[in-house]
């Protein structure tokens, strides 16, 4: 990773040694959950108590097996470990654009998953937020290779290869979160211990990982250094040691992953996994917003409005998806149900 802060430039390239940080930052969410209920009986209870009575209402199974979370972590791991090496490989706004590809793929594995209907106006949303994400992907583009930024570091191997590893990463995201929906609808599972298991076994996944990276050649000069290993964890550590800087903002990443993971497990289990990546993704408006207030990233003026139409379409896209703006033409509010009264359309139900 080459992070530029307040004129500091860290440069650490070390991609399985972030992704062990973030399931690092996950374990904290049962830390959290444990604590209290090992400290207090009565905190003990009503937790039990609490957890016994939604299970009741939403008819759901109480006795959760821990393995369950191994399998959504061990998805995690790849498409994380997939998505920081090509931040490696591509530039950020190539990487953003294709992430957006995110909605799609999730969208259709609801289907297959969760037996979710994909109706007109969810159609409508993904489209509107996947050209989206192909106008800020070619407003950060555009900003990239105009005046002094016109020449690349990157290479067309890099390119493809980082390419691949976004197909990865999109692929196992999307069955991720949609196995994690499937089994907070079957199980009764506290949010903060569903992540914090799989930070615990995303840990022990990344151990494995990482002793087998420590024998495999540096096969890219953009991924490690030529001549040592594809990862190597004592040069990793003692790089990242030497530079304080590089240590704040670690562990700044580890309690962002904390508290962004735990939200997400919530709007899970409440809502959908498509409903978490619409929403996961519109925050990139706000990164963009205070980046530009605090002068991390240049005002240019073209890159600058074709990015805004990019954001449009991707809020227009958020709220068609989830029936905030209902569309009364070209059929798309054709499989919403009327409310009651009025002849408006309602919120579909999606669910079998």
């Amino acid at each position: 990773m080459s992070l530029k802060i307040q004129g500091t430039t860290y440069v650490w390239k070390h991609s399985m040694l972030q992704t062990f940080l973030m399931f690092l930052g996950e374990y904290l969410n049962l830390i959290v959950l444990a604590v209290p209920l090992m400290v207090s009986q009565k905190a003990c209870n009503d937790h039990f108590v609490e957890l016994t009575n939604k299970a009741k209402i939403r008819k759901q199974r109480l006795k959760f097996t821990k393995l369950w979370a191994a399998f959504p972590c061990l998805l995690d791991a790849v498409g994380s470990g997939m998505s920081i090496t090509s931040l490696l490989l591509l530039p950020a706004s190539v990487c953003q654009m294709l992430q957006g590809g995110q909605i799609v793929t999730t969208c259709l594995f609801s289907k297959w998953i969760n037996n979710r209907a994909i109706l007109r106006h969810h159609a409508a949303g993904v489209i509107f937020s996947s050209i989206g994400f192909v106008f800020v992907g070619l407003a950060g583009y555009i900003a990239t290779h105009s005046g002094d930024n016109s020449k690349s570091n990157y290479t067309t191997g890099g390119f493809i290869m980082g390419i691949i590893f976004i197909v990865i990463n999109l692929i196992f995201q999307a069955i991720q979160s949609n196995v994690e929906e499937r089994i907070c609808t079957k199980f009764a599972i506290h949010a903060k211990r569903m992540v914090g298991l799989e930070g615990l076994f995303g840990i022990i996944w990344m151990f494995g990982v990482l002793v087998v990276l420590s024998f495999i050649p540096c096969p890219n000069s953009q991924l490690c250094d030529i001549g040592g290993y594809t990862e190597d964890i004592t040069t990793g550590l003692k790089s990242l040691f030497a530079q304080p800087g590089l240590v704040v903002w670690c562990c700044v990443t580890i309690f962002a992953i904390f508290f962004v993971n735990l939200n997400a497990m919530i709007l899970i289990q409440r809502v959908s996994a498509v409903f978490r990546i619409f929403w996961s993704n519109t925050t990139t408006i706000f990164v963009w917003l205070i980046c530009l207030l605090i002068g991390y990233e240049e005002f240019v003026v073209l890159p600058f409005f074709i990015q805004l139409a990019g954001f449009a379409m991707l809020v227009l896209g958020n709220f068609t998806y989830n029936e905030v703006i209902r569309w009364e033409c070209c059929g798309l509010d054709r499989d919403l149900e009327p409310v009651e009264g009025d002849g408006k359309p309602s919120l579909a139900k999606t669910e079998d």
